[in-house]
């Protein structure tokens, strides 16, 4: 990547959300200066967060870091907030800046910061020049950019004692995923029904179910309305799901945005692309 030479100092959790959670837009009370923009730019959490400015459930998989740069993002552009522009983050009476291609970096770098735009210290910039950041969107074949994203879930599952069988990624449009999730004492809710997890980039997570002893799941509940949620938030749900059965859906499943939007999805993904393995295979029996 190139090299920052600039910084802004963010509060938590605002500055996690940016690195971590698609928030695409960063409020300033001032607009920055022509050089900037097109520039890379470090994102610095600053040392005192902003308590209860986010939902603890939201912020709960992030690092949470103060006091250090935590990763990098592309300053695109800057521009007044008009009409309810760049929700759910952008706010009124305020300057836009407008951040794409969200990296972390592997370990913070701990560094005071300043107000407004600023330059590390030489010895700052010498530990960012041999960080690696992750991969950009652009080297990661698309159909495949989702199965890093997937294999972080499954670990966040595991993690909370939710055992799977096994899972599936799909190269289609839209890209999809299936994970099979092991019956037991954590399916208890289900019977001897069949339970596995679902994801689209159009849908989002949703747990599924099997009613009729088909072989394909016959019910289907949502699990939020984040397309992208945090691996931690998304097994969160998964667990709550299965210990307490939700009511199926009705209709049919809901999409919030279409595979082919110009969004920030494919910058959201990148965040999980220091993994190399990568699974194809067949459509979930749904």
């Amino acid at each position: 990547m190139d090299l920052p030479s600039r910084a802004l100092s963010i509060r938590q959790p605002w500055a996690d959300a940016i690195v971590y959670g698609g928030k695409h837009a960063e409020n300033r009370g001032w607009a920055p200066p022509s050089t900037a923009i097109g520039a890379p730019l470090l994102v610095h959490a600053s040392q005192h967060p902003i308590p209860g400015a986010l939902p603890a459930n939201v912020t709960a998989a992030w690092p949470g870091t103060l006091g250090a740069i935590i990763g990098t993002v592309q300053l695109t552009g800057v521009h007044r907030a008009t009409g309810g522009c760049c929700a759910p983050w952008g706010e009124p009476d305020a300057w836009h800046w407008e951040l794409t291609q969200p990296r972390p970096l592997p370990d913070p770098i701990p560094c005071p910061g300043r107000l407004r735009l600023w330059t590390p210290p030489p010895q700052v910039l010498q530990q960012l020049a041999h960080a690696t950041p992750t991969a950009s969107a652009a080297s990661v074949p698309y159909h495949d950019a989702h199965t890093p994203y997937i294999r972080a879930v499954t670990k966040a599952l595991v993690a909370l004692g939710v055992a799977i069988h096994d899972w599936d990624t799909m190269p289609d449009d839209p890209r999809t995923t299936h994970i099979t999730l092991d019956t037991g004492p954590a399916t208890a809710a289900y019977g001897d029904a069949d339970v596995g997890l679902l994801w689209s980039e159009e849908s989002g997570w949703a747990i599924a179910w099997d009613t009729r002893e088909s072989g394909r799941y016959s019910a289907l509940a949502d699990l939020g309305t984040d397309v992208l949620p945090t691996p931690q938030a998304v097994a969160e749900l998964a667990r709550d799901a299965l210990t307490t059965r939700p009511a199926p859906l009705r209709g049919r499943w809901a999409t919030y945005r279409d595979f082919g939007d110009n969004d920030d999805l494919a910058d959201r993904l990148t965040i999980y692309h220091d993994e190399p393995h990568v699974r194809r295979s067949t459509k979930p029996p749904f």
